[in-house]
């Protein structure tokens, strides 16, 4: 098993570079319009239900 431990400390290595580089540059590359939040619209406004029909159905 000692023969593989320079191996595993390699890979570990390897691993741990590749995965920084990876999430660095997945951020970096990342267009700015998809990393900005939403633009604000406005509050969603509805219609209240007729009278009528809210006052048969009771839940």
């Amino acid at each position: 098993m000692d023969i593989l431990k320079p191996y595993l400390l390699l890979a570990c290595v390897a691993f741990t570079i590749g995965f920084v580089g990876y999430w660095a540059l997945g951020r970096a590359l990342t267009p700015a319009y998809a990393a900005a939040p939403d633009e604000y619209h406005g509050p969603i406004t509805t219609s209240a239900p007729d009278a009528p029909l809210a006052d048969a159905r009771r839940i």
